[in-house]
């Protein structure tokens, strides 16, 4: 097994070409569709408020409100089958949003079964070793069991203070693979953070955070072993390197996975040796953060 050496020029015009005229779900587009309706893409939307709300939430950045499209169906937590029919779509599509997932497996498992047989999540994650969470560490299959064994809807505290280790470079909180200039904490009084997350953790409002922080091999290596465990009948069929400071990632909707436990540890080894070799990039981009560039 080898990691991906053939990169698509662009993430988001390759997950256009792959959806093209299927139908399509597409959660969170926010001001930056990846199907636009207006560019006649079958699809469906969901997002966290109504259009007239997120135009308000982003008034900030000006123009890019424009992008802002209908919302079909608003989504705060829960489960995705609450608000859409199950089997009624070609493709699930995201960009940046597993990472905010409270119920990693739940949520997957509801993409799953809002799928047709042989449908498939395009997912652009993050990669942890180019944004500001560096520092986190890396989200294994344990806590991802975990979390949806807890049934959680929510950010834990331990996700809010998480804040205290984020960083930026240049006022940017995706920086990618450049050399960096100047490394800051985003926030430097952990007080202030360690007050806020209490509160956070307390109230009955949903506030958003990362729960999960993952590379290219890190999530292929969750996703695997939740299919071989029986808790998820989506399979990996590509994963990207990282490109800037983010990945894609196609999982398909199988059934149940096929592979002998001798064939899933070949699998997992290597993989464990990828993520070895992914450590070692980390550690040889960290050295433009000891030396300043």
């Amino acid at each position: 097994m080898q990691r991906s050496t053939s990169q698509p020029p662009c993430f988001r015009e390759h997950v256009r070409r792959l959806v093209a005229a299927a139908e399509a779900l597409e959660i969170g587009p926010s001001y930056s569709p990846l199907l636009p309706k207006r560019d006649g893409f079958r699809v469906t939307t969901v997002d966290h408020l109504p259009a007239e709300k997120l135009r308000v939430k982003y008034a900030h950045l000006g123009s890019a409100v424009e992008a802002i499209e209908p919302v079909d169906h608003v989504w705060c937590e829960g489960s995705l089958q609450q608000v859409l029919p199950a089997d009624s779509f070609d493709f699930v599509v995201s960009s940046h949003l597993l990472e905010h997932q409270p119920d990693l497996l739940g949520f997957l498992q509801d993409c799953s079964q809002l799928l047709r047989p042989g449908g498939q999540v395009l997912a652009i994650v993050p990669d942890k070793r180019f944004c500001f969470d560096y520092f986190q560490p890396l989200t294994d299959v344990a806590t991802v069991i975990r979390n949806h064994r807890a049934a959680l809807h929510r950010h834990s505290f331990e996700s809010l203070y998480r804040a205290s280790a984020a960083g930026r470079v240049d006022e940017r909180l995706g920086w990618g693979q450049e050399p960096i200039e100047r490394f800051q904490l985003i926030d430097e009084d952990p007080r202030a953070i360690l007050d806020r997350s209490l509160a956070f953790a307390e109230t009955a409002d949903y506030v958003d955070a990362h729960a999960g922080y993952f590379t290219p091999v890190s999530l292929r290596l969750i996703i695997s072993e939740l299919h071989f465990l029986g808790l998820l009948d989506l399979s990996v069929v590509a994963v990207s390197d990282a490109r800037g400071c983010e990945f894609l990632i196609e999982l398909k909707k199988v059934g149940d996975c096929s592979l002998t436990l001798e064939s899933f540890a070949a699998k997992k080894h290597e993989l464990l040796r990828l993520l070895i070799e992914e450590d070692a990039d980390r550690v040889a981009f960290a050295r433009t953060l000891l030396a300043g560039g």
